[in-house]
């Protein structure tokens, strides 16, 4: 189980807190939104002086699955998983990893300098997408691959509180494509 954590029906990445018209939920009310399929769950193990979660991850429960954000030291966004929801079991679908100048601030996702996106369906087939903005502005560099699909793509459904097999990063978008990470488009 992973302790130390907040719950929300809709966080704010911006803030580190819930959008405005929505609140920190008790553990209930939060048990209760997960089995509607609506629930953000956010890691609070490390917060700022007045108590603001500095979250190493933030997952975000759905209808049609879970979205997992990674954070850096400055709340800085570098890597994502999308589950997609398929027989009742979550697939590994897309994962994104966002690289940045440097990391000794906070950066918006925009403020991306190259961006990793892999995306496998569970036939095997799928691709990685670099989008390179530092030195060739809008440069997409695409690459389809086959036969990518494993057992270890899949992961049960979790129990509510049980967020630890979420919280893991996984693989980068290229290790996902069986691929070496390029340091730049080319």
């Amino acid at each position: 189980m992973t302790d130390d954590v907040l719950y929300t029906t809709s966080w704010n990445d911006l803030t580190r807190r819930p959008v405005l018209g929505h609140d920190w939920l008790d553990e209930e009310q939060a048990r209760a939104q997960f089995e509607k399929r609506d629930l953000d769950i956010v890691d609070a193990a490390e917060r700022d002086d007045e108590g603001t979660p500095r979250p190493r991850w933030v997952i975000g429960i759905g209808q049609t699955g879970a979205r997992v954000q990674f954070f850096d030291q400055h709340t800085t966004m570098w890597h994502m998983v999308d589950w997609r929801e398929t027989d009742g079991r979550l697939w590994r679908w897309i994962t994104y990893d966002y690289i940045y100048t440097s990391q000794d601030r906070n950066w918006s996702q925009r403020e991306s300098i190259l961006t990793h996106k892999s995306s496998v369906e569970t036939d095997g087939t799928g691709y990685v997408v670099t989008v390179d903005k530092s030195t060739r502005p809008g440069q997409r560099l695409k690459t389809d691959f086959i036969a990518r699909a494993s057992e270890a793509y899949w992961l049960n459904y979790p129990e509510f509180g049980n967020w630890s097999d979420l919280s893991e990063p996984g693989p980068s978008a290229y290790q996902v494509a069986g691929r070496e990470t390029p340091m730049r488009a080319s």
